[in-house]
Formats: structure tokens, C-alpha cells, sequence
């Protein structure tokens, strides 16, 4: 069963980080760039301009640079807490560099987010799963219903079929 759960789930996982990537290269969303207004930085702004290091956490991904681009990306949802995409992308380059832990924390930001988002419930399945958390078999039964509730005819049918198992 357990073996079952991972291959569906790493299936579905590896379909969210590169679609996790592309999204967020046709989007080149994420960071904001605001500022404070004032002359002196304070002592909690970052030192890091947020959209400079989503550019650089895209660029990474293209490069299979793991390691930078989560580093960019931690950067990102400091400054912007509430952008889906990066915690997407966040969960996606940890998972890739066998950080399960903190994929699994990144997808649960992300869950968190978008509730009704089948890729980070994916992607938080498949850390669930490597971490040999029962809460996966959750995440699995979650996407074979949304897959069932979407049927046949729906747009993302294919995708959440192929993310189900």
C-alpha cells in the first residue's frame, strides 16, 4: 500500500515542480517590490530586493539549481507571505534537493493558501509520503475525490487523474 501511495504521489510531484516552475515563468509573479519610503532602511526590512530573488529562484529552477533557488525563495516568502507561487515553488526545489521537511512545511503554507489547489495538496502528499506520515493517505484520498467530483469532461481532468494515481 505504502508503495502504492508514493509512486502515485511522486508521479503527481514531479508534474507540480515543473509546472510549478513554468507557471512561474509565463506569470513572472511573485515578489513585490515596494518600499518603505524612507531614507534608512529599518532593522527588520530585508536586505534583498523580493522580486530580484524570484527572478533569480526562476533562473535557478531552469538551471536545476536546487540549492539557489530555494535559498531565493525562502528570501521571497519572507517579504511576501501570502504568494502561492513561491511556496509551490519553495516545496518544490526542497523536495528536490530530499528536504522533505521543509517541502512539507512550504506545501502546508501553500495548502493553506489555496485550499482547493491539487498540486500543493500533491506535493504535500508526496513530502507526507517520503517522511512515512500517515497524513499522505489524506492527501492521496483528497485528490482521488477532486478527481472523481472533476470527471471526464472537466479541463483538469488529465492532470488530476495523473495526480490521483
Amino acid at each position: 500500500m505504502r508503495a502504492i501511495l508514493k509512486s502515485a504521489l511522486l508521479a503527481g510531484g514531479a508534474v507540480i515542480l515543473f509546472a510549478g516552475a513554468a507557471l512561474a515563468m509565463d506569470s513572472g509573479g511573485g515578489g513585490s517590490s515596494g518600499s518603505s519610503g524612507g531614507d534608512m532602511p529599518s532593522a527588520s526590512a530585508p536586505m534583498y530586493d523580493p522580486a530580484a530573488e524570484y527572478a533569480k529562484a526562476v533562473t535557478a529552477l531552469q538551471a536545476k539549481d536546487y540549492k539557489a533557488a530555494a535559498r531565493a525563495l525562502d528570501h521571497v516568502v519572507d517579504a511576501a507571505p501570502k504568494d502561492l507561487n513561491s511556496w509551490k515553488m519553495l516545496g518544490g526545489a526542497r523536495a528536490s534537493l530530499n528536504d522533505w521537511k521543509a517541502a512539507r512545511r512550504a506545501y502546508e503554507r501553500a495548502v493553506k493558501l489555496a485550499p482547493d489547489d491539487a498540486a500543493t495538496h500533491a506535493g504535500l502528499g508526496l513530502a507526507l509520503a517520503n517522511l512515512k506520515d500517515k497524513k499522505a493517505q489524506a492527501e492521496l484520498d483528497w485528490l482521488k475525490a477532486k478527481s472523481q467530483a472533476c470527471g471526464e469532461g472537466c479541463a483538469e481532468a488529465a492532470r488530476l487523474k495523473s495526480m490521483a494515481g
